[in-house]
C-alpha cells in the first residue's frame, strides 16, 4: 500500500525524512523536493498508524494522503 506525506513546513523536511525512513515496515522512500511530498509504501496498518503517530508527536505539520 502506498502512502504520501506532505510537509507543511519546509524547514522540517529533512526531520521528517529520517523519522519516514527509520520506520519499521516502510520502504521505498520517494522524495518531490519541490512540492515537500514524501511517497512511500507500507506493509500493514499499524506500520503507517506508528509512523503517524510519531510524527506528530515530534510536532510535524503534515498531511497524509492515500492514493
Amino acid at each position: 500500500m502506498k502512502a504520501i506525506v506532505i510537509s507543511k513546513n519546509p524547514k522540517q523536511d529533512s526531520s521528517i525524512k529520517k523519522c519516514v525512513a527509520n520506520s519499521s515496515g516502510i520502504s521505498n522512500l520517494e522524495i518531490d523536493v519541490a512540492s515537500h511530498k514524501f511517497t512511500f509504501e507500507f506493509s500493514t496498518h499499524n506500520a503507517i498508524e506508528g509512523l503517524r503517530e510519531k510524527l506528530i508527536a515530534f510536532g510535524f505539520a503534515i498531511e497524509f494522503i492515500y492514493p
